[in-house]
């Protein structure tokens, strides 16, 4: 067993049958590998056992082994609500659920790795009556309203934001003074805000977030 992380090393080694076999560095992923030179045979890169297999070497002959790895990427949910809520939320994605309120975030992880390998993952927050929902994820610009489609590549650290905003109700106060035409000004006291004032004909609309009163 020897170790190297990058750079070139050599081995010398009696003719023979040999494998070489990477042990992949958590975070990264073996894309290939390839062995050069004028030997008897240079073997065959098997991507199932992260290698390459069935080399044969004779005396004086060399042989050139080159390994390449990719780091592998991230997807990172965050949560914000507007305005600031205790709420929580609930999400599903390929490999499992988890659940968020204001200010927090979740790394998406497969066997409690957060490495992930390249390929569209899917991210679903589920309905919440009371608010809008959209998402936006950087650095690519996938976007949508309650769901999103992410395209991680090698090395690529996503994040992707999902927004929530309180939705807003309206209520219209009309006054209607019999008999018409009246010019005194009746003044109104609402619970969610300051007085004020209407004459006959007149009305005032008003939009509030959903519970307010």
């Amino acid at each position: 067993e020897i170790n190297y992380s990058t750079g070139e090393g050599l081995l010398e080694v009696e003719p023979g049958s040999y494998d070489i076999i990477e042990n992949i560095q958590e975070g990264y992923d073996l894309i290939y590998a390839t062995c050069e030179g004028e030997v008897t045979d240079p073997g065959l890169f098997n991507n199932e056992d992260n290698g390459i297999l069935g080399i044969e070497l004779d005396y004086e002959e060399n042989l050139v082994c080159t390994f390449y790895n990719s780091p592998l990427g991230s997807i990172v949910v965050e949560k914000d609500v507007i305005p600031d809520s205790e709420t929580w939320f609930d999400f599903e994605w390929d490999f499992g659920d988890f659940n968020l309120s204001d200010n927090m975030e979740q790394f998406l992880s497969v066997n409690d790795s957060i490495y992930l390998s390249p390929g569209v993952y899917t991210i679903f927050e589920s309905e919440h009556p009371d608010y809008n929902t959209s998402v936006l994820c950087q650095p690519n610009g996938e976007n949508g309203q309650s769901s999103v489609e992410v395209n991680l590549g090698y090395g690529e650290n996503v994040v992707c934001a999902f927004t929530n905003i309180l939705k807003q109700g309206g209520i219209t106060i009309v006054k209607q003074a019999i008999p018409e035409e009246a010019e005194d000004e009746f003044e109104f006291f609402p619970s969610w805000g300051e007085n004020f004032f209407l004459s006959d004909g007149k009305s005032q609309n008003f939009e509030l977030d959903t519970g307010e009163n």
